[in-house]
């Protein structure tokens, strides 16, 4: 059976009706037609929704358990998530309903995953927490030995090492890559902007706000897992740098 209600009539109307229409829904199953001006119907809906969903959230912060996002009704949960990624420094309108999905099921499964605008999730301990982009690189010089930057342990050295970039000699430093770079890679016609090569090296978006760039005297020269410009490359024996880079957690 159908119940037809009228959302616009009463005093506390929409807000009120639609309450009521869905927590019938909700507990009885019942089968509810809302009537009235279907705007003020919905968005009424809509900030109910919101209401329920921000309820079951801490109150702050960005860490919520994965037991209250599975055990809350379906129709929430994208809600819940969508609340706590508002949270993020990331915009709202870089998320899509994909992005909550792929966080719901990171509840079930645990793991990492990548989100716009460098922001990121980890469930780990039964808890999914969202974090903001770390903070970009400055630009830093590069002295022999390790050099901390940012995430980044980059290691210069006049001895090869494995997995080392071989480069010329010269005042390098090392800062977050920038839209209008571009690298002339060796064999290539002509330079390619760094942004393209990211792309067909697998290097995501969210990783490349952090992800190093080598400079030689100021201008973009080599890139991890990217390529070396012809000009970085050594001209003669004796006057190669080795530069190594890796995680700071090791990776």
């Amino acid at each position: 059976m159908k119940i037809i209600i009228d959302a616009m009539g009463g005093d506390f109307a929409p807000e009120a009706p639609v309450r009521g229409a869905l927590l019938a829904r909700e507990k009885y199953g019942a089968d509810i037609i809302l009537t009235g001006r279907t705007a003020d119907i919905l968005r009424a809906e809509n900030d109910l929704l919101d209401a329920q969903a921000a309820a079951l959230l801490p109150p702050e912060g960005t860490t919520l358990p994965c037991a209250a996002l599975l055990s809350a009704p379906e129709a929430l949960r994208p809600r819940m998530l969508r609340l706590l990624t508002d949270r993020l420094g990331a915009g709202k309108k870089d998320f899509t309903a994909a992005h909550y999905r792929a966080l719901e099921d990171l509840c079930r499964t645990g793991g990492a995953l990548s989100l716009p605008g460098g922001a990121s999730a980890v469930c780990r301990d039964g808890a999914l927490t969202l974090s903001d982009a770390p903070a970009p690189l400055d630009e830093a010089a590069l002295r022999p030995g390790d050099n901390l930057a940012g995430p980044w342990r980059i290691t210069l050295s006049d001895a090869p090492a494995p997995d080392a970039l071989a480069l010329r000699s010269g005042p390098w430093t090392v800062r977050p890559w920038r839209r209008d770079d571009r690298l002339t890679l060796p064999g290539s016609r002509g330079s390619r902007s760094l942004k393209r090569l990211f792309a067909e090296r697998g290097i995501a978006p969210p990783e490349r706000d952090t992800w190093p760039v080598l400079c030689l005297a100021g201008r973009p020269a080599a890139v991890w897992r990217v390529g070396i410009d012809q000009k970085a490359l050594p001209e003669r024996s004796g006057n190669t740098i080795y530069i190594t880079i890796t995680k700071n957690n090791g990776g």
